[in-house]
């Protein structure tokens, strides 16, 4: 629902039927309500005589966070369709090469998620690794080429990974040591091997630590790159989220003193008290479960620096809290951005549905 739907609704709770199967399952996987994220901190020795940290966040294969901590941190993040680096170089808009190895390197998530991350999975009989020949599932991988899930000689404990990417020779992945990871309850390999070019990676692991996380817990993870299009996608996914924490503050926080809203026919001002007013009725009655993009936002900056958009397609669900009647809507808007002091805040908002059924 979005929020110029909060704004205008009636009292009675519009229920839609939305045509799930139509939806890819990753897509759907871009939740920005909690869902189970995974972060993981590791000691890395090479071959090489190289010594440094790595620091992963994962919630989805559009929501993840590589982190290479030396004298000099490296991030390399992955944010719905952006993806962003900062290093004693600065902070830029990076591209497929860079979302390839910001993922490549979530190699718990990539265990735990693997049929999430892939697109176009099969079974495969004959996968080379080591001194054997192995079964399998391939899938095709984010931005090109493809990675297999090696099967192990015991259930639930697969022997690794082959990556086989664009422009990269074979990158072979060996899990061992493993161990229950106590906030996850499964076993894990707590030590990963990464042979690629002859150069071995030995992966040490003294953290890795499962919890439900929604996009305001991964925000506050790593800090935001002084980049507008970065801040304007954090900003629409935030006013998501805030949904599902049921917040009618932050709603009205994240919004500029007066917010323009274009529905039905009609347009209207909101202040942010009445912004927030607005939302704590809403709140008394809907219970958010989950809004998800289902399709990457596309975001645009004006030359000024000052003003900003994000065209998104979503989806709502939750139930009503008096009767428990469940929704599920799909939505489309456009939302205008404007930077006010330095941060960016929602302005406004045109916004329609998809068709019932």
């Amino acid at each position: 629902m979005s929020l110029t739907e909060s704004i205008n609704m009636p009292r009675t709770i519009f229920t839609a039927t939305l045509a799930i199967l139509a939806i890819p399952v990753s897509a759907l996987a871009n939740n920005a309500c909690p869902t189970p994220a995974i972060a993981t901190t590791a000691a890395v020795t090479t071959s090489y005589g190289a010594e440094y940290e790595v620091r992963t966040s994962y919630r989805a294969a559009n929501d993840a966070v590589t982190q290479f901590i030396r004298d000099t941190p490296t991030t390399i993040a992955v944010e719905g369709p952006l993806v962003w680096t900062r290093s004693d170089a600065g902070e830029t808009i990076a591209g497929d090469a860079e979302r390839r190895f910001a993922i490549g390197h979530q190699y718990h998530a990539l265990l735990l998620h693997f049929d999430d991350i892939m697109e176009n999975v099969r079974p495969e009989t004959e996968i080379p690794f080591g001194e054997k020949t192995r079964h399998g599932r391939t899938g095709d991988y984010p931005s090109g080429g493809e990675v297999s899930l090696i099967d192990g000689d015991a259930p639930n404990k697969p022997a690794g990974l082959l990556m086989m990417l664009p422009d990269e020779s074979p990158i072979a992945i060996t899990f061992e040591d493993w161990r229950v990871a106590t906030s996850a309850g499964v076993a894990l390999p707590h030590r990963i091997l990464i042979n690629h070019e002859d150069n071995i990676f030995t992966y040490i692991y003294s953290s890795i630590e499962s919890e439900e996380m929604d996009v305001i817990d991964m925000h506050a993870r790593y800090e935001a790159p002084a980049i507008d299009a970065v801040q304007i996608h954090r900003l629409h996914r935030t006013l998501l989220a805030a949904h599902c924490r049921a917040d009618p503050s932050l709603m009205a926080q994240l919004s500029a003193p007066s917010a323009v809203i274009a529905n039905r026919g009609d347009i209207m001002e909101v202040s942010q008290d009445e912004m927030r007013s607005r939302f704590e009725t809403l709140f008394e009655r809907i219970e958010y479960s989950g809004y998800h993009d289902v399709a990457h936002p596309i975001i645009r900056v004006a030359e000024s620096g000052d003003l900003g958009w994000a065209v998104v397609k979503v989806l709502a669900e939750g139930h009503a809290k008096e009767t428990g009647e469940q929704f599920s809507q799909q939505w489309a808007w456009a939302m205008l951005a404007e930077k006010h002091d330095g941060v960016w805040m929602h302005a406004g908002n045109a916004s329609n549905a998809a068709p019932t059924e």
